[in-house]
């Protein structure tokens, strides 16, 4: 009968081998995608056959490493000093990987122990560790709450380091051309343009240091600070990136008036996209739009009851992000606050390549001396403006409220 660590051994063996067909079969579809005789069908029949293959034996090989866990579990006798019942359950993910964490800083469990993420970028360790979906989910969870702004922008997952994708932009369309003689030439329509959008995934890492006493705590906790820790740094990681396509609209208005702002609204992006078109702006520009009245002394911002939209301006979300991650420019003497306008998710597209990896050791990079657990986390994604005509970056330093107008009415001569 297989032993504990036979099975667990089998399993990653048997997680590298899929790990290793995914990279080749995702290596075949960027080179057919070049050039579609690099292979034949045989050669992508025969990786996919193997690849399935590899997946059914991968998922075996974890079944009876989970069952043979249980058993083991089961057999071990109750503390009856104690007073101590075990409970046996089978072990979800979530908690092996919190286990293989705790385990692998504190010494219990070697770095050959452990799966690998599935890594593309040439990393070769073996102390990468999976994330599993459940708190995948909780980290996509986390992120909702720290304003993220990829909520706003489209998110299109991919499998490939590379790709492109064509979109088509709006366009000013014109009539058919009228032919009053029947014998007349029919030209040709000015057909829209198509506009080719290629994506490279790109890498953003760090490492945090923590001290080993934390590790003392529970495993509840451990997991919570993965989750707040990786879903943060996130956060801001993308939302950097989202406003630095933002920063790239071609259109860029100068704010300086009430009016100014209506106008924007109006006229600033393509009226079939208006319905769906958000404002945003940080904290500071926030204060300062909030105190901007119109002719009859009423604030440009509505506050509303609504959760989801909880200011406005006529009918459109205002989005308030933090000063740190959307500063302003200028001088602190004269500060210029910025005020986006559009559909972001005509604008911009984030290609998620959805293979977050986590990296941990407590031996190198100086944590063995200093008694530090460090984590490496690893993000892939990369974000491209789709349509410039969706969006306008405009910006104030201030605005004038809107004056009022009123013609004196005068009593008629008797």
């Amino acid at each position: 009968m297989a032993s504990v660590n036979d099975l667990n051994t089998a399993w990653i063996s048997a997680g590298q081998k899929v790990t290793d067909l995914q990279d080749e079969s995702q290596k075949m579809a960027v080179a057919l995608a070049a050039d579609p005789s690099s292979y034949t069908e045989d050669d992508v029949k025969k990786v996919t056959d193997d690849l399935k293959a590899a997946k059914t034996a991968r998922d075996f090989a974890k079944s009876a490493l989970d069952d043979a866990k249980a058993e083991a579990e089961a057999e071990k006798p109750t503390d009856i000093t104690d007073k101590k019942v075990n409970i046996i359950q089978k072990t979800s993910k979530a908690q092996d990987f919190v286990h293989n964490f705790v385990d692998l800083a504190t010494g219990k469990k070697q770095i050959t122990d452990l799966v690998t993420s599935g890594n593309t970028d040439g990393d070769t360790s073996n102390a990468g560790l999976t994330i599993p979906p459940d708190i995948q989910t909780n980290i996509n969870q986390l992120k909702r709450q720290y304003a993220s702004l990829e909520q706003y922008v489209k998110v299109e997952n991919v499998s490939t380091p590379t790709g492109s994708r064509v979109y088509e932009p709006f366009e000013t369309i014109t009539p058919l051309a009228n032919l009053d003689d029947e014998n007349a030439l029919i030209g040709d329509n000015d057909d829209p343009k198509l506009a080719q959008i290629k994506y490279t995934i790109h890498r953003y890492a760090g490492i945090s240091t923590m001290p080993n006493t934390l590790l003392n705590d529970s495993d509840q906790n451990i997991q919570a600070w993965i989750e707040q820790f990786i879903s943060r740094k996130d956060v801001v990681t993308r939302n950097g990136v989202i406003i630095s396509a933002m920063n790239n609209a071609p259109k860029k208005p100068t704010i300086a008036k009430f009016d100014d702002i209506l106008d924007m609204i109006y006229t600033a992006v393509d009226p079939a996209i208006q319905s769906t078109s958000i404002l945003m702006t940080n904290v500071s520009g926030f204060a300062q739009l909030a105190k901007v009245k119109d002719a009859m002394g009423q604030y440009l911002i509505q506050a509303n009851v609504v959760p989801d939209m909880p200011y406005s301006i006529r009918g459109h979300q205002v989005v308030v992000i933090s000063d740190r991650w959307l500063p302003s420019t200028g001088t602190a003497a004269a500060p210029v606050y910025p005020l986006y306008y559009g559909d972001l998710s005509q604008a911009a597209t984030l290609f998620d390549r959805q293979q977050m990896s986590l990296v941990v050791t407590n031996i190198g990079a100086g944590a063995f001396e200093h008694d530090q657990t460090k984590l490496r986390v690893i993000d892939r994604f990369d974000v491209q403006a789709t349509d410039a005509d969706a969006f306008v970056a405009g910006s104030f330093s201030a605005i004038a409220d809107q004056q009022a107008n009123f013609a004196a009415s005068t009593a008629p001569s008797k």
